[in-house]
């Protein structure tokens, strides 16, 4: 099986990275980078150094990532702090992940859905437990992914898959960036608050459901452009744009064929 990481010609996703990874699996150019803490052997000094010279280099990401996290939402400023303990205490329990960009937007939601620390860690664990494939090495979950939307997207509106295609959109490179954010760059807060519980109960047929559902939605200005940067410049402003009534009963109605799909897939 193709691997994500392996960069065939069509996986070229190019977010912006956390940082430097050790790893040369996790070097794919463009893609978000793992940050990990090493593992100490046996005690050893070198071993104890190097993990905490891994863990500072990951806590000054975090402390970068929170303040550019839903810039000036009023939900999400008073509680950045706790956002940022949120992260830095999943890496002291996941040394193989780290911290990765993306995971910062999943961490806010369980912050501003919780009344405490101690909740909001234990809902960032749950939603980890389904949506740590996102940001593996290899990140086959994208890989496995993208092909489902594409497929989705001509079933449902050939002609909008179609027009997207045709001006040389490449799945590979625009979902990505969404999806590592859970879609937070692609809804308003409030929405992305309302599709965090499904995307961490459902992982990729949730992600599949509501990507499908704003693609849709956002159809007919889509339609219109007759060049590819702006097209681009578009998905990149959705945020910013009301998103679909009944978001999330949308994506809910549409779960149960999405995982028949998703299950085939990765039997497959």
């Amino acid at each position: 099986q193709r691997r994500a990481g392996s960069h065939s010609p069509r996986s070229t996703a190019t977010p912006s990275t956390a940082s430097a990874s050790s790893s040369p699996s996790a070097s794919a150019p463009g893609s978000p980078q793992p940050l990990r803490r090493a593992a100490c052997d046996g005690g050893q000094a070198d071993g104890a150094g190097e993990a905490e010279d891994r863990f500072q280099q990951l806590a000054r990401q975090i402390a970068k990532d929170v303040p550019r996290t839903f810039p000036c939402e009023p939900q999400a400023d008073p509680i950045r702090l706790r956002i940022g303990d949120v992260l830095r205490g999943y890496v002291g329990r996941d040394d193989e992940l780290g911290y990765v960009q993306g995971m910062n937007f999943v961490a806010a939601g369980a912050c501003v859905l919780t009344q405490s620390l101690r909740e909001a860690e234990e809902s960032f664990e749950r939603y980890m437990a389904v949506l740590r494939p996102l940001w593996l090495p290899g990140f086959t979950m994208i890989d496995e992914g993208v092909p489902l939307l594409e497929e989705l997207l001509l079933e449902r509106d050939p002609e909008l898959s179609q027009h997207m295609v045709g001006l040389g959109c490449n799945f590979y490179v625009i979902l990505p960036t969404a999806w590592w954010s859970c879609l937070a760059k692609w809804v308003p807060m409030p929405a992305f608050l309302e599709l965090l519980p499904l995307v961490g109960r459902e992982g990729m047929p949730g992600i599949l459901s509501a990507t499908l559902m704003l693609l849709l939605f956002h159809r007919q200005e889509l339609l219109e452009f007759q060049d590819l940067a702006e097209l681009l410049e578009y998905l990149c402003t959705l945020s910013s744009r009301p998103p679909p009534e009944r978001l999330l009963d949308m994506c809910e109605a549409s779960l149960i064929g999405l995982r028949l799909r998703a299950a085939r897939r990765g039997d497959a």
